[in-house]
């Protein structure tokens, strides 16, 4: 089985159109071309972290593999699980405090929050955002994207 076959039947990227079957492999592939590289065994891992932690449907799975497939080169130790943790922590005990309904939709609305730097982006934001007195669940789901200038206008 070629990459691209076990990207589309594994990876839940065989959801186009007819006709257009291989679209959601071509845009992984462009969008990320490491994961060529990398294991089956690597990538399944990572997918099954993404549905677990999430509780992403096949379609949900699909849409933040294909608009952030850069996703799929994190590291789920290292990387993953601790970000994923500190944002479902409850904010008393210093975390961001989402349910995980929550962070399911900030991560549906903007897959990239998962590749910002835990210390350099995600922490100092949270905690600007204590010190003002607003929780991170009522923040616009786009404000880690903001570059720290916009972010202080904000």
């Amino acid at each position: 089985m070629s990459k691209a076959q076990f990207l589309q039947s594994n990876l839940e990227l065989n959801r186009s159109p007819a006709g257009s079957e291989w679209k959601d492999v071509s845009y992984v592939i462009s969008g990320f071309p490491p994961i060529l590289w990398l294991s089956e065994a690597n990538l399944l891992d990572k997918v099954e972290f993404l549905r677990n932690k999430f509780d992403f449907d096949g379609e949900e799975l699909r849409d933040v593999l294909v608009t952030y497939p850069q996703v799929l080169g994190l590291g789920i130790e290292q990387n993953l699980r601790a970000k994923v943790d500190f944002l479902l922590l409850d904010s008393e005990s210093g975390g961001a405090g989402l349910t995980r309904a929550e962070l399911k939709e900030f991560v549906l609305y903007q897959p990239a929050l998962l590749a910002y730097s835990l210390e350099a982006r995600i922490k100092p934001r949270i905690e600007r955002l204590k010190e003002n007195s607003i929780s991170f669940s009522y923040a616009p789901p786009y404000l880690m994207s903001y570059s720290n200038v916009k972010f202080d206008q904000w």
